[in-house]
């Protein structure tokens, strides 16, 4: 058979369902976890719920980086850094060319977010407002030591604000200095791709339900076993 030309397009889906409900559900339970974090002792109960969920889909995530859908483990797009300093170039000159999953930046960027969200919903765990919402794990901390932790909460949520403003920036910049649309993929999951491209391999449904139902058992598991 005769191989297509180099420079036929064909569409394939690039990401999977799994994939995309994660990236979205994770988008508004962190617009969520903000808004009830700014509101005050009465929205710490609900705020608190809303970050275990996040810690679920962070353990998620990982899970899934591993046995998910070609696009969506950690092999494909965790390289090395001059892969990304080299790709930064291209995009800066406007000579960067589309990937079919992540850029070596978006996966650089994959890796913070779910550090940072892991580390600050971790903390929340620990943390007290003094007043109404005591963490599940604040007894394992002495009076100091949750307020410290608490403190610390609040400051690295700026953290997590910088880095999801740099990432709505990099979606930007990519849009106008390469013209690529990078939002549109992540909803309908589909992207033209060269032809000679193989195609993408998705997570399973069922797998995705197993991993989810497993993140949540380790995170109350866990939860559970380090009660005082």
């Amino acid at each position: 058979m005769t191989p297509p030309p180099a420079n036929t397009l064909r569409t394939v889906v690039v990401w999977d369902v799994p994939t995309r409900l994660f990236h979205w559900l994770l988008v508004v339970l962190v617009v969520a976890a903000v808004v009830t974090g700014s509101q005050g002792s009465s929205w710490m109960p609900l705020h608190g719920r809303i970050g275990m969920a996040i810690l679920v889909l962070v353990v998620f995530r990982v899970l899934w980086g591993v046995f998910g859908g070609t696009h969506a483990r950690f092999v494909d797009f965790v390289r090395g850094p001059a892969q990304a300093l080299h790709h930064l170039g291209l995009v800066l000159r406007r000579t960067a060319h589309p990937e079919v999953g992540h850029n070596p930046l978006g996966g650089y960027a994959v890796v913070a977010m779910l550090l940072a969200l892991g580390v600050q919903a971790g903390m929340g765990l620990f943390s007290n407002n003094d007043i109404l919402f005591f963490g599940p794990l604040a007894d394992r901390l002495d009076y100091d030591q949750g307020l410290w932790i608490s403190s610390l909460h609040r400051q690295f949520a700026w953290v997590v604000v910088g880095l999801i403003a740099l990432h709505v920036l990099a979606i930007v910049l990519y849009r106008i200095l390469v013209g690529l649309d990078l939002v549109t993929p992540m909803i309908t999951g589909r992207k033209a791709v060269p032809a000679s491209h193989p195609v993408p391999k998705p997570g399973h449904p069922l797998l995705a339900l197993g991993l989810l139902a497993l993140s949540i058992a380790l995170v109350v598991g866990t939860i559970q076993v380090l009660r005082p």
